[in-house]
């Protein structure tokens, strides 16, 4: 790992930490506003959404660079920053596309949306076999299958709207609870291994930042498919919800950087 961060770099991340805080308050604040649609505001909330997964990105892509790709925590990085990528780039697109009235499903964004669960997948893959802590072989057994009813209860809630003419757009639609539900199996599952360790306040953050995203891409999937309300105001809660989640992965990465700069100290190179 290289043992170099510039002494500025800690202010920096204080100043993001207030940046992201104060964005998820004026959210709120907007989406609580019930304010009416209008392509403006979409396009705004759009941007918002995309601007935090970008730089939620952007952490990992440095985390990736101070542990190096050689490493298995570097690996864990990597994956991370390809899969937050592609996610970025779906709310850029989504945005763009529904900015311009294009509204062909299933889309680019959908591209990148999908494309980003197969990278995050596996990071989380990595990151539980990571963690040198053994869980009861029949605790994990009984986790699972309980787990495995919920999906299946979840499945049968939202497959049959989302089961349509179409076959391409029905295959579509039942990835993302598909894909949901897998992050969600294996962050939750870290999660359950997680201690007290050097590193564990780094792995809870962004755990609870993949469970966030998944419960808000469900609340999506329900409130558009399901209700088809989703649209009704300028600032959508659940919206929200993927912000909070994206600044969990941002508060994640924040924290590990100070501890490195804890265990390995500061230098005075900008």
């Amino acid at each position: 790992m290289k043992k170099s961060i510039p002494t500025s770099f800690e202010i920096w991340l204080k100043i993001l930490v207030l940046i992201v805080v104060l964005n998820i308050v004026l959210f709120t604040g907007a989406s609580l506003a019930r304010m009416p649609p209008s392509p403006e505001l979409s396009f705004l909330s759009g941007t918002w959404v995309f601007l935090d997964a970008a730089v939620a990105a952007l952490l990992f892509g440095l985390l990736l660079k101070l542990h190096t790709f050689r490493t298995d925590t570097g690996k864990i990085w990597l994956s991370f920053f390809v899969g937050m990528s592609l996610s970025a780039l779906g709310e850029l697109a989504y945005t763009i596309l529904e900015t311009l009235g294009y509204e062909a499903y299933p889309s680019l964004a959908d591209l990148f949306y999908l494309g980003s669960y197969i990278p995050l997948a596996l990071g989380l893959v990595m990151a539980k076999n990571a963690i040198p802590i053994p869980l009861n072989r029949i605790w994990v057994y009984a986790y699972t299958g309980i787990f495995i009813v919920l999906s299946i209860g979840v499945l049968i809630l939202l497959g049959p709207n989302l089961i349509i003419v179409e076959p391409l757009e029905t295959i579509t639609g039942l990835l993302y609870p598909l894909g949901d539900l897998l992050l969600f199996y294996l962050a939750s599952f870290i999660l359950l291994k997680l201690r007290s360790a050097e590193f564990a306040q780094t792995w809870i953050l962004i755990m609870l930042g993949f469970l966030m995203y998944v419960v808000a891409d469900l609340w999506y999937v329900w409130q558009d498919s399901v209700l088809q309300t989703y649209g009704t105001f300028g600032f959508e809660f659940v919206d929200g919800l993927y912000i909070i989640a994206y600044a969990s992965f941002i508060f994640g990465a924040v924290t590990n950087f100070r501890l490195l700069l804890r265990i390995f100290g500061r230098t005075t190179n900008v």
